[in-house]
């Protein structure tokens, strides 16, 4: 893991900066032994510069992060989905909110399985 000396998340609209995490996705995140403490933050286009990698859940929010990021900018800008090798998951993240408990579950392993192939990706294309 020496390969990631930053991973943060972000919103691309600033509705609920300063929140905590909704109580739900903190119980899911819990539940699997994820620990959460974060607060809700929006991405500003200095963070273009400061990362290597910006991930969209949704084309909505990759379309968005695309149109801010900064000509000729460090971070490389992905749709989450492209890295699912299981076909079982769909390739967009979907908003959990009002999907109920098993919303935040589907969405917690959708997350899992395409953070651990990005993690292949960073690692295989990094050595």
């Amino acid at each position: 893991m020496d390969h990631f000396e930053k991973i943060d998340s972000f919103g691309t609209g600033a509705y609920h900066a300063g929140d905590p995490p909704d109580s739900r996705s903190a119980r899911e995140c819990r539940k699997n032994g994820v620990a959460v403490d974060h607060r809700a933050q929006k991405i500003r286009r200095e963070h273009f510069s400061e990362f290597d990698y910006i991930i969209a859940m949704d084309e909505e929010n990759l379309e968005d992060l695309e149109d801010m990021a900064p000509k000729n900018c460090r971070a490389k800008v992905h749709l989450f989905g492209e890295f699912r090798t299981d076909k079982a998951y769909k390739k967009i993240i979907s908003d959990p909110y009002y999907g109920g408990p098993k919303g935040f579950e589907t969405n917690f392993k959708q997350i899992t399985h395409f953070s651990q192939n990005f993690i292949d990706h960073i690692v295989k294309n990094h050595e």
